[in-house]
């Protein structure tokens, strides 16, 4: 009774995403489609507003040569994007697992009609990555090998379906990665997971050095992710 109960909840919550102001899609390119060399996607994270998430997205093509897709789920408030953070950890597909894959199959589209022989690169913060875990379980594997997935601050330290390459970045002041993945994170601060770096933060200890605009993760939006933008996961 209780699986078919959360299913439902589940159900329910494929249902289309509300519009948070008007003429503000949830999904939406930045950059400059006739000089980019790739294709990248962002997904937000927790109480994320679509100002705050294409500023990100706008960050990320100003530092790079590629069009990005702004894969914006939007919040709905705590309870709610809690709820959906539970459904997606417990493996529920909903509607942002489902605009996932939707901004996947845009990419793909894109790098077909330019003619791009690189990977498509999902930059997911917080709860991006629960939404992307959910959606690689219905990708073939032809589509997961051009994929290369960047977590920041995330819940999960691994995913469920093998991609092209993988990589995450915690803050050692973070609490979500602590709460929510604590075996995973007890063996990334050990150095027993490779695909995990954890990063100091200057926060206080008490603090929970979370947010996309915190000085820790700025650090990866600025500095790591170069990396892919340079080809260096191609």
């Amino acid at each position: 009774l209780l699986q078919e109960g959360v299913a439902a909840v589940a159900n329910a919550l494929r249902t289309p995403l509300p519009p948070m102001e008007l003429d503000e899609p949830n999904i939406q390119e930045v950059g400059d489609p006739d000089t980019a060399t790739s294709v990248l996607i962002y997904q937000n994270g927790m109480m994320c507003s679509y100002k705050e998430g294409l500023a990100t997205a706008k960050q990320i093509a100003a530092k790079s040569n590629a069009l990005v897709i702004l894969c914006h789920t939007h919040t709905g408030g705590f309870l709610s994007d809690l709820i959906m953070c539970t459904l997606s950890k417990l493996g529920f597909r909903t509607s942002a697992s489902d605009m996932v894959q939707q901004s996947i199959e845009r990419a793909k589209k894109i790098t077909a009609e330019k003619e791009l022989d690189t990977p498509i690169t999902l930059i997911n913060h917080s709860r991006g990555n629960l939404y992307t875990d959910v959606a690689l379980r219905d990708l073939d594997a032809d589509t997961c090998e051009r994929l290369v997935c960047i977590g920041i601050g995330s819940p999960i330290l691994s995913y469920c379906r093998k991609v092209k390459e993988s990589a995450f970045f915690v803050s050692n002041r973070d609490w979500i990665p602590m709460l929510c993945a604590p075996i995973d994170r007890w063996r990334a601060a050990r150095g027993k997971m490779d695909t995990v770096t954890v990063l100091r933060s200057s926060a206080s200890w008490w603090e929970c050095d979370h947010a996309i605009q915190g000085d820790t993760y700025q650090r990866v939006i600025r500095d790591v992710c170069t990396d892919v933008f340079k080809g260096e996961y191609n």
